[in-house]
C-alpha cells in the first residue's frame, strides 16, 4: 500500500477498495498501523486501540471518520479511517519549500503565509471541533498541532485526527491521567508540572494553547519556537545543539514571535486569535465554544477580551 504519511510508532498507508457488485465505486481508506521496526509495539497497539475506542464514539463532521478497527495479534493492530486529501503539516511544508525556492533574491523574505480565507477556515471548523471535544464529549485531543489536522479539497473542510493521546475531563474541569502531547505545542503549565514547579490546573485550555501554534504555524510556514526562515538561510553560525536545546527548553509555553511581515486587514481577526490563544496563563485564553463566537458574531470580545478588532 503507498503510504501517506507516518507518525511516532505508526504508519498511514492508502487502502484503495475495490468497486461493488453492482459496480458502484467505494471511497478508499488510511489505514493507521504499527511501524514493523518498533522495538515497543505492544505500547503503539495499546495507543492505537484506545484512539480506536475513542474515534468509534466521536460523531461529528470536523472529526476524521471511524472506517474499523482490527487486532490480529499482541503486537500487531490497524485502524481504517476516512481518507483525507491532505495533511495540514505537510501542505505548510510544502509551501514553505516553495516559497524558498521560488524567492528570487539572496535575501529570503520573512515569511508567505497562506491566504487569510484558508487559516480562518481552518481555525473555524477545528473549533468546530473542539467545542465538540470539550463540551459534549468532555474530552481533550490531547496533541493538538497541524500534523494532526486534516484537509479536504482545496481547504473545503477541515478535520481532526490523532485520538491516542486523548485524555477524559473530570467534572472538575480538570483532565485525567498525564497530557503527553508533542513538546513544542505544550503550554505552560504542562512545561512546569513536568518540571515539577508550581502551574495552573490542567485543563481543556491545554488544546487552545497548540490551536493557536496552529495558526502560527500557517502564518509562518514552521513550528513554533524553532528558527525563522531567515535563521534557518542565512545564518553563518555553526550549530550548538545544546544551547540549541536549552533554548528551546525556555520557550515551551510561551508565545512565538511573528514574522516581521506586514499583514493586512484580512489578517486581522487571525492575529487576535492567535495573540489570545497564546496567553501563558491557561485562565487568559478562550474556551473552544468563545472561539466559535468570533465566527458568528461581529466582535472578538467574547473570545479575545484584550484584544480590540
Amino acid at each position: 500500500m503507498e503510504r501517506l504519511g507516518y507518525g511516532t510508532g505508526v504508519g498511514v498507508y492508502l487502502m484503495e477498495r475495490s468497486p461493488r457488485i453492482s459496480g458502484e465505486m467505494r471511497s478508499p481508506w488510511a489505514i493507521k498501523k504499527i511501524s514493523k521496526l518498533r522495538d515497543t509495539k505492544k505500547t503503539y497497539v495499546v495507543r492505537l486501540e484506545h484512539e480506536a475506542k475513542i474515534l468509534k464514539q466521536l460523531n461529528h463532521p470536523n472529526i476524521i471518520g471511524f472506517r474499523g478497527f482490527g487486532k490480529p495479534g499482541s503486537d500487531a493492530a490497524y485502524l481504517a479511517m476516512e481518507k483525507a486529501s491532505g495533511c495540514l503539516g505537510d501542505l505548510i511544508e510544502k509551501r514553505f519549500d516553495e516559497f524558498v525556492n521560488n524567492c528570487e533574491t539572496e535575501i529570503i523574505p520573512a515569511s508567505d503565509p497562506f491566504p487569510a480565507e484558508k487559516i480562518l477556515k481552518v481555525a473555524e471548523d477545528v473549533a468546530k471541533a473542539l467545542t465538540y471535544l470539550h463540551d459534549e464529549v468532555k474530552m481533550i485531543h490531547g496533541d493538538m498541532k497541524s500534523a494532526n489536522v486534516l484537509v479536504f479539497g482545496d481547504f473545503e473542510t477541515i478535520k481532526l485526527c490523532d485520538f491516542g493521546v486523548s485524555r477524559k475531563i473530570r467534572e472538575d474541569g480538570t483532565i485525567e491521567g498525564d497530557y503527553v502531547g508533542t513538546e513544542i505545542w505544550s503550554p505552560l503549565e504542562i512545561a512546569r508540572k513536568q518540571r515539577s514547579l508550581p502551574h495552573e490546573p490542567i485543563t481543556a485550555k491545554v488544546d487552545i494553547y497548540p490551536y493557536g501554534l496552529t495558526l502560527f504555524e500557517m502564518i509562518s510556514l514552521k513550528p513554533p519556537h524553532l528558527p525563522t526562515v531567515e535563521d534557518a538561510y542565512g545564518s553563518d553560525e555553526t550549530f550548538d545543539e545544546e544551547t540549541f536545546e536549552d533554548t528551546l527548553a525556555e520557550c515551551i509555553g510561551t508565545r512565538p514571535m511573528l514574522p516581521d511581515i506586514e499583514f493586512d486587514s484580512s489578517y486581522h481577526k487571525i492575529l487576535a486569535l492567535f495573540f489570545c490563544c497564546t496567553e501563558e496563563s491557561p485562565l487568559q485564553r478562550p474556551d473552544a465554544r468563545d472561539i466559535l463566537k468570533v465566527f458568528t458574531e461581529d466582535e472578538l470580545v467574547t473570545a479575545c477580551s484584550k484584544v480590540t478588532i
